[in-house]
């Protein structure tokens, strides 16, 4: 077993040593102009991409519940340099309305060439899973959030994308792809999103049909506002990466057409964890990690 530990590792060294050194041709001029739909874009993440955006000179829309926080985004987004910004309210947990959304985001911008998938329901740790009325309740409204939903919105923007031989970004999480603690539900529905995209990105090249790419973002600790790297430092040994960062390399991978992307770059090494699963490991990912 040492063996294949020892192996692992220098495979996983060596996939991130030639992903760290390669070019990808990124040109970020060619986002000028560019037709760019986000969600979740109120606030963090989704709100440092849309700005990120903003100053490559794209047209954008941006979209989540909170009308006064979009239209301070959209404010900074004009600042920033976007062609065009816009927003539209709107809550994902209505799977009734998301086609509307898409429509109107595409009748704004005249098309659709990114389509960013970024939104999340707002209570992403619950705490340790109990089996509790509340935690059964908020496994089934993070199923539609979190997943269902992300189907819906790219199912309904495919005729946009096909048109403009578009792109698909997916926000997921590093939950998805590894196992964690106070994460049961919220890795659950990443891992939905990521074995969803993943095949139909399949299934798309079995019929030899490109509508879109499709881009799979698994972050890692990012350093959000009220994120857990910061809030609670004493219980984690992992600094948050960094918000911009994280926006840039997003951003490129979706323009480069990556079909999967790690952030922060380290974290590419996670899969041993799950490829060479003991009790021993995990107690060792406990005590690195939670400090437990």
């Amino acid at each position: 077993m040492s063996f294949l530990y020892k192996s692992a590792f220098v495979v996983s060294v060596a996939v991130l040593v030639s992903w760290l050194t390669s070019d990808d041709g990124f040109n970020p001029d060619e986002l000028k102009g560019k037709r760019v739909m986000i969600t979740g874009g109120s606030q963090n993440i989704g709100e440092e991409i849309a700005l990120q955006y903003a100053k490559l000179g794209a047209k954008i829309v941006v979209t989540a519940r909170r009308e006064k926080e979009l239209k301070t985004v959209v404010e900074e987004c004009k600042k920033s340099g976007a062609m065009y910004a816009n927003y539209i309210v709107a809550d994902m947990s209505d799977l009734n309305q998301i086609k509307s959304v898409v429509d109107t985001a595409a009748e704004y911008l005249g098309g659709l060439d990114y389509l960013v998938l970024n939104h999340v329901i707002g209570l992403s740790n619950p705490g340790l899973w109990n089996g509790s009325e509340f935690n059964l309740n908020f496994a089934e409204k993070s199923a539609t959030i979190n997943y269902v939903s992300y189907v819906y919105m790219s199912t309904h923007a495919t005729p946009y994308l096909k048109g403009s031989t578009g792109h698909v970004i997916v926000v997921s999480s590093l939950a998805g792809h590894v196992y964690t603690i106070y994460n049961a539900v919220y890795g659950a529905t990443k891992a939905a999103i990521n074995q969803f995209y993943s095949s139909l990105r399949l299934e798309m090249a079995l019929q030899n049909r490109y509508d879109y790419s499709i881009t799979i973002c698994l972050l890692g600790p990012i350093a959000t506002k009220k994120s857990r790297w910061e809030k609670y430092p004493d219980q984690v040994n992992i600094k948050g990466y960094p918000l911009v960062d994280t926006a840039k390399e997003i951003i490129r991978a979706g323009a480069t057409s990556s079909s999967y992307i790690f952030i922060p770059k380290w974290t590419i090494v996670s899969g041993i964890q799950r490829a060479f699963a003991t009790d021993r490991l995990d107690k060792l990912f406990l005590k690195l990690f939670y400090n437990k």
